[in-house]
């Protein structure tokens, strides 16, 4: 099977202190069964933390967040009290991958980033060609040659498009306040009189790529448009926030929910 990267993977590790968006607080962090197993076996004043930390729903075990949704082991600068104290292996193995994601579809093997980190939102954007997807031999392909046909997305960027996708995006399951507000305040934006093509091809074609692991399930054409119109919704928000923080926030509220994707394939 052959694997893929974006070709900005290489260049991507973690900005720790100085990422304005920890990836430690507002997600439930499950704990794997092995770490789980290490972390209830461990002996001392932080074996007792981890234990009364943890927290069991018969089937998965997790992290009880603090009240205000961190991780009782982040640190104030950002880091994680673990990794200097137990090392990098002690992680659970969503702390430990995060933001990778692999998936297979079509004799390949999917590896990639997710964008609702801001390290990865950076590097996809900051590339000024086409995005290109490296295999472990150094072959670099386009989304053309992985889908085999040439593939063009190209934005509609009216007020009546952008109402319609706030319409649209409503029906998902938000993941705070802030984002439903956030759509409500679009409505009061003028649409976009420019864009940065180049930026919205990469956005567009790693959206698709993606979710290539659903292709069977809803064709190619769903995919397609749920690519053009997460790029016109990050277009509308980029007005408000940036082209950079946009991309990031609308991976934050769809790509990790699976159902949320569920809802605008088929709506």
């Amino acid at each position: 099977m052959t694997e893929l990267r974006p070709d900005f993977y290489g260049d991507f590790s973690c900005k720790a202190s100085a990422c304005r968006h920890t990836c430690c607080r507002g997600w439930e962090i499950e704990i794997d069964e092995d770490t789980a197993r290490y972390y209830l076996s461990l002996e001392g004043s932080l074996g007792d933390e981890l234990r009364r930390a943890l927290r069991f729903d018969g089937e998965t075990y997790s992290f009880k967040l603090t009240v205000d949704g961190r991780c009782p082991f982040l640190r104030e600068d950002g880091l994680c009290r673990l990794i200097p104290e137990l090392g990098e292996d002690a992680l659970s193995d969503i702390c430990a991958l995060h933001p990778r994601f692999f998936a297979k579809n079509r004799g390949f093997e999917l590896c990639g980033l997710g964008l609702a980190c801001e390290r990865a939102a950076e590097l996809l954007l900051a590339g000024r060609g086409r995005l290109g997807f490296l295999t472990e031999t150094g072959e670099r392909l386009s989304l053309d040659d992985i889908l085999g046909r040439k593939i063009s997305i190209e934005p509609t960027l009216t007020g009546k498009e952008r109402d319609r996708l706030i319409a649209k995006y409503a029906l998902c399951e938000p993941i705070d306040d802030a984002w439903e507000s956030q759509l409500e305040e679009l409505r009061t934006l003028p649409p976009p009189k420019s864009y940065d093509r180049v930026a919205f091809g990469r956005a567009t074609d790693y959206i698709v790529f993606r979710r290539l692991e659903d292709l069977e399930e809803y064709g190619l054409q769903k995919l397609l448009l749920f690519a053009r119109e997460a790029g016109e919704l990050v277009l509308f928000l980029a007005e408000k926030t940036g082209l950079c923080e946009a991309l990031r926030r609308w991976s934050e509220e769809i790509e990790y929910s699976t159902e949320n994707v569920r809802i605008l394939m088929n709506a």
